[in-house]
């Protein structure tokens, strides 16, 4: 039995100054830049923007706290943040439960 090499989720949660500075917004195209190949290489599952646009919530795959945290200090906007994180039990996402069907 070898053991298996697992990874766990995160939620985080980052929130923002209510009013943004012209550096930070000078940042947002770089951020959108990592988040999309931290999405297809399956790292980030959930990029979410609240209405307010004052929070950034995020789900995403790391082994263990530091690995997340080397995750989070890549996106340029964290300087900005307060973050929160926490280990979730589990998480559940339609792409899971229901892959696209092959037709090969």
């Amino acid at each position: 039995f070898l053991a298996q090499r697992t990874m766990n989720h995160w939620m985080i949660r980052l929130r923002f100054p209510a009013f943004p500075t012209q550096e930070f917004l000078q940042l947002i195209p770089a951020q959108r830049a990592i988040v999309d190949r931290l999405l297809r290489q399956g790292v980030i599952r959930t990029y979410s923007l609240t209405g307010d646009r004052r929070e950034l919530w995020i789900v995403l795959r790391a082994e263990n706290e530091s690995a997340m945290q080397t995750v989070l200090n890549k996106l340029p906007l964290s300087e900005f943040a307060q973050i929160t994180a926490q280990e979730a039990m589990f998480h559940l996402d339609s792409v899971e439960l229901f892959p696209e069907p092959s037709i090969n």
